[in-house]
């Protein structure tokens, strides 16, 4: 982006300064800090190492603290705050007198000072001469002013290219990350259910520390069985030294997300890398009556389970053994009794047909029940399950559940295995 009537070089050295200033993690104060402009302009300003050079001396010697002292309060001409904060900083530094005036100048413009539009003079030395404003339609022979300067400033850099390797590098990004679903977690593993409205999703937090403005957050998901490398699922650019980031996530299989902060939305190697946190997939199965007949003193009921699953675990799912809880209260008297409050694992009351796999990742099953009521008033309650093995298909939590145990909670269970009805 170029600013109407400034030089090409100079706009983008000023929409950098107003990158910074605009920043809340920064603002005016980072202006006077050698060590955070440092890191920010060799981001913002990767192909100006000269002029960066010139602003971080800038920042070193607290040239932008002095104009803000002297305009705002002491009341002085932004000109004159100008003439007299360059002269300090030329006689301080190895650059020449038109870099040093160069960077008052872009500073003072980025603190919105009124800097005017004639080329200011700069006196060096007092009773020594002056030197001008460069302008863009300056001479040949300035030209040649400029060229030396230059030579003094790779000169300069590398002065303070040694001096920085002395000091500590900068903190690289720390990277914090959480997941969560709306089920409630089972020995603190985070899990959804398959294609579950309300239930399939979960949310991935991170927290991002000591990342500069530009750098770019990665989520990536790596599925079970984890042989293939990860795949990055969502990015989000950097706006500050500290900022929270939420991805909404809905995976078939269980999967270990990680966020990665890159320099840039091309960069391939991470800056940082966060710990793993993996979400679990269990399945839940969709029930209709096919009947439900009360012909006293017995009654029937057929109903039929589809269970939707993932395709690559689709055959290990349809084979495994089904468990089938019943309850049952009576009252041979009186009202419908209460539901029963636990459930036992039946053995003999029941018949399945073989699971059969339909189309679109779904397996279906047949369960018939058959009981004896006389002319009592009741009131029933079933629950479905089958063993989980995560390390086998990628369904299901790790751990033991209660599947397969002889009676279970008529309410709220809670996970049962990697199906529950």
């Amino acid at each position: 982006m170029m600013v109407p009537g400034v030089p090409p070089v100079h706009a983008e050295v000023r929409e950098a300064l107003r990158a910074i200033t605009s920043d809340p993690d920064h603002g005016i104060e980072a202006l006077s800090s050698k060590r955070a402009m440092e890191s920010l302009l060799k981001d913002l300003l990767p192909d100006r190492p000269i002029e960066a050079a010139i602003l971080v001396a800038a920042a070193e010697h607290g040239v932008a603290a002095m104009l803000r002292e002297r305009v705002d309060q002491e009341g002085m001409d932004a000109g004159t705050a100008i003439r007299l904060v360059t002269a300090g900083f030329a006689k301080a530094t190895a650059f020449t007198s038109d870099a040093c005036q160069w960077a008052v100048m872009e500073l003072a413009a980025v603190m919105e000072m009124d800097v005017g539009t004639a080329p200011l003079t700069v006196e060096t030395q007092p009773g020594h001469g002056y030197a001008t404003y460069p302008q863009p339609t300056a001479r040949p022979q300035r030209r040649a002013v400029w060229y030396a300067a230059a030579v003094a400033v790779v000169v300069a850099i590398a002065a303070i290219t040694i001096v920085a390797l002395r000091k500590p590098a900068l903190a690289a990004p720390v990277v914090a990350v959480t997941a969560a679903s709306a089920n409630n977690t089972v020995g603190g593993n985070v899990y959804v259910y398959y294609k579950v409205a309300g239930l399939r999703t979960a949310t991935i937090t991170a927290t991002v520390s000591h990342a500069s403005k530009g750098q770019v957050a990665e989520l990536t998901g790596q599925v079970y069985p984890f042989t293939a490398k990860p795949t990055r699922l969502a990015g989000v650019t950097i706006t500050g030294r500290y900022q929270r980031l939420s991805f909404q996530v809905a995976p078939a299989l269980e999967t270990r997300y990680r966020i990665e902060v890159h320099r840039s939305a091309s960069a391939s190697k991470a800056l940082a890398t966060s710990p793993v946190s993996t979400v679990y997939v269990a399945l839940i199965a969709h029930y209709k009556y096919l009947r439900n007949d009360c012909l006293r003193p017995r009654c029937f009921v057929t109903i039929q389970f589809r269970v939707p699953v993932a395709h690559a675990a689709l055959q290990t799912e349809s084979a495994k053994r089904v468990y089938f809880y019943w309850g049952i209260n009576l009252a041979t008297s009186g009202p419908e009794p209460a539901k029963p409050t636990r459930l036992e694992l039946q053995r003999r009351i029941f018949t399945t047909g073989v699971p059969v796999v339909l189309g679109g990742g779904v397996y279906q099953m047949i369960v018939a029940i058959k009981f004896t009521v006389k002319q009592d008033a009741y009131r029933w309650h079933w629950n479905i399950c089958t063993k989980a093995n995560v390390a086998a298909d990628g369904i299901g939590l790790p751990g033991p559940g209660q599947c397969g145990t002889d009676s279970i909670a008529a309410s709220n269970p809670g996970y049962l295995g990697s199906l529950a009805g």
